[in-house]
């Protein structure tokens, strides 16, 4: 059976996440701490705050910090290829307020394909009359049909 979508537990994961990543890079900052351990600390973290919040099984936790940090790797080459496509430099990218923001969003191009096809993607299976449930997939369930 498909479960509706809790925009709540959305935005509160989203918002601790966010604080999370604000205080380990402050942590790094004044503790001169070698970058490239945060990516590792910020996989736990998301994987802990999804546990707790969506309370799904530490295996789908773990796959959704893992698929989340997997995007944002990918979503930082975006603009580094866009900033040496169009001969941008970093300084120019400072000064520049509206540059700054539309290279910011390219970063999370990876995510918002994922969004629109996962809409996509239901949406077709419903206009062709197809149920969502686990069942109908084909995926084994324990629960017990009362009709049969």
């Amino acid at each position: 059976m498909k479960q509706p979508i809790d925009f709540k537990k959305i935005i509160t994961i989203g918002v601790l996440q966010g604080s999370i990543v604000w205080l380990v890079r402050g942590m790094y900052a004044i503790f001169n701490i070698p970058l490239g351990t945060h990516t590792v600390v910020f996989v736990i973290t998301r994987m802990l705050v999804i546990k707790v919040i969506a309370k799904v099984d530490w295996y789908m936790a773990l796959g959704i910090a893992l698929v989340g940090g997997a995007l944002v790797s990918l979503g930082n080459i975006v603009p580094a290829t866009i900033m040496t496509a169009m001969g941008i430099s970093l300084q120019e990218l400072f000064l520049n307020p509206w540059l700054h923001i539309m290279v910011g969003w390219t970063e999370d191009t990876f995510a918002i394909i994922l969004i629109i096809g996962h809409f996509i993607f239901n949406r077709k299976r419903k206009i062709k009359g197809g149920s969502t449930s686990p069942q109908s997939a084909g995926v084994s369930s324990l629960r017990v049909n009362k009709w049969q």
